[in-house]
């Protein structure tokens, strides 16, 4: 650990942790909103986004609450560089459940529905993190889309909340446009 403000401290002062979950459907792409817990007076965050290019293809990024930048190589699908900073090195405070910034895929013809590829690592840039004080903070990413039941007609994705809040939301893709009913 160093005294000096404008140096980064080694070792770990909390975990940021991202969040996948909500997931809407439309007619030609899946929006995957992003989230974060514990986005209290963070400084900058930077990693790299992989999925399963056989699976997904991404299509577009969107900023919400905060001034995300995207930096995808050329002719690579499968990943993506995520950073974000301060410039003011003040510490940026979001409340849980504020989207951060929006991921829109699509499923690949032939592939099943598989969200759960998405992973976050170090492929183009190394995964960090810092507070307002410059204190080195843990990523992870809680992708809460794990899990599916595939059956004739529809996919049925994890429930979330998920077990012991007052209500769920159920996520499903149907062959079909129509109406549905849940038993």
């Amino acid at each position: 650990n160093s005294w000096n403000i404008n140096a980064a401290r080694t070792g770990s002062s909390g975990t940021l942790a991202f969040q996948l979950h909500d997931i809407e459907f439309t007619e030609k792409e899946i929006l995957i909103p992003v989230y974060a817990k514990n986005f209290t007076a963070i400084a900058g965050f930077q990693f790299t986004l992989n999925w399963n290019q056989a699976d997904l293809q991404l299509l577009s990024t969107k900023n919400a609450a905060l001034n995300v930048h995207f930096h995808r190589p050329e002719n690579q699908n499968g990943i993506m560089s995520i950073s974000f900073d301060d410039p003011q090195l003040s510490g940026r405070s979001i409340s849980e459940g504020t989207i951060l910034f929006y991921l829109a895929v699509q499923k690949n013809s032939n592939a099943n529905l598989n969200l759960s590829s998405i992973q976050i690592g170090t492929g183009l840039t190394e995964i960090m993190a810092l507070d307002a004080e410059l204190n080195l903070l843990n990523i992870e990413l809680n992708n809460h889309i794990e899990t599916q039941v595939t059956a004739v007609g529809y996919t049925l994705l994890q429930n979330h909340p998920n077990p012991v809040y007052d209500f769920s939301n159920f996520v499903f893709e149907a062959a079909e446009d129509g109406l549905a009913t849940v038993t």
